[in-house]
């Protein structure tokens, strides 16, 4: 595959967002905030438990649901050589080596035409993380919407440049990524086709310490890149991700797995069918909290009755004179606005005025 780059030394500004096919799938600064399962290898192996990883994740309010499509020869080399040993402190380490390991947590590629359609019967958006070239062109012939580059592959310059060809949107995890690797990614995705990227902030330990989430990252990156920004998140709680939804993320990524997940590869850092639906809960109660930038409406009447406003103390005759013995500034505020206070002492009144009737301008000659 012919593929093109120019990185040399990039500007700050990399990426221009024009979301157009990201709006069509739900992604977008002014959205709800855009949820996607991460199924990863808690299959246990049955193509039947990833379709009840799907209904948990319809169940537990997911956006979406999020594959792994590579085979374990496409990702690494059957080989005993110490660079492809699983560190003995890993919490894979009883598998081996790398091969090993990839062979039982691929999912199968023959599933993925079943799993994507049962996931859009369950009004999911269904797409997969593609680990080498071939999978791309896979992914596409099963239309997949979108693209998710995992973190380890952010140096894999040719599926990074195949990704950006398909023109599909790019969902592209920070995790091991270095400023270089990420402005080269960016430039790579510029020189063949600059569509459209999500950008998000990731620990790729597992489980990930809270305190190793740099989640001050995504305003920067939002800022500095001008693209919409996500979280993909491998901690154990939903803390992290209420604090990325504050700072201006939109799309969230979760690993998912059953509550009876024994032998399910990722499971110890997944979250479970309760624990999912608390993590969306809050999620969405963080969303609803931050609100909108604007401030209450002038007219809004239940604001105003804490407020306060003119009103008469005592009876008022028609032309006698507005003092302060016969008026003054008390709740609610439904009346005449204080800031008038000094412009109607000492004028007239229009018509007769009963203690604590509501004023308006018109009830004062000038």
């Amino acid at each position: 595959m012919r593929y093109l780059t120019n990185y040399t030394h990039p500007p700050i500004k990399l990426y221009y967002r024009i979301v157009v096919k990201l709006v069509e799938v739900g992604i977008s600064d002014d959205s709800p905030a855009f949820v996607v399962a991460e199924i990863s290898a808690n299959h246990l192996g049955k193509k039947e438990s990833c379709m009840e990883l799907i209904d948990i994740a319809a169940a537990g309010g997911a956006n979406a649901v999020k594959f792994q499509t590579y085979r374990a020869d496409t990702i690494t080399l059957s080989s005993e050589m110490e660079d492809f040993a699983i560190q003995p402190d890993s919490p894979w380490a009883a598998y081996g080596n790398l091969f090993n390991l990839y062979s039982e947590a691929s999912t199968p590629w023959e599933w993925h035409f079943d799993l994507f359609r049962y996931a859009k019967s369950k009004n999911l958006i269904a797409f997969s993380s593609a680990f080498d070239e071939s999978a791309v062109d896979f992914l596409d012939s099963l239309a997949c919407p979108l693209h998710k580059l995992a973190s380890p592959e952010i140096n894999h310059i040719p599926l990074i440049a195949k990704m950006a060809q398909s023109g599909k949107p790019i969902l592209m995890s920070l995790g091991v990524a270095s400023k270089r690797d990420l402005e080269l990614a960016l430039q790579t995705i510029k020189d063949n086709g600059n569509p459209e990227v999500v950008i998000m902030q990731c620990d790729t330990n597992y489980p990930a310490d809270i305190s190793n989430s740099n989640i001050l990252q995504i305003p920067r990156i939002k800022q500095e890149y001008e693209c919409i920004t996500g979280y993909s998140d491998h901690t154990t709680s939903s803390l992290t991700a209420i604090v990325a939804a504050g700072l201006g993320a939109k799309v969230f990524e979760k690993h998912l797995t059953q509550e009876s997940s024994k032998g399910a590869i990722d499971a110890f850092f997944s979250a479970t069918e309760t624990a999912f639906r608390e993590y969306v809960t809050d999620l969405r109660l963080a969303e609803a909290a931050l609100g909108k930038e604007r401030f209450r409406s002038p007219d809004n009447e239940s604001a105003n009755r804490s407020k306060r406003s003119i009103y008469p103390k005592k009876d008022i005759r028609k032309d006698s004179i507005f003092t302060s013995d016969n008026v003054g500034v008390f709740r609610p505020g439904l009346s005449l606005a204080p800031e008038k206070l000094d412009w109607i002492l000492g004028k007239s009144a229009a018509r007769d005025i009963r203690a604590g009737e509501r004023l308006s301008e018109i009830d004062v000659i000038e």
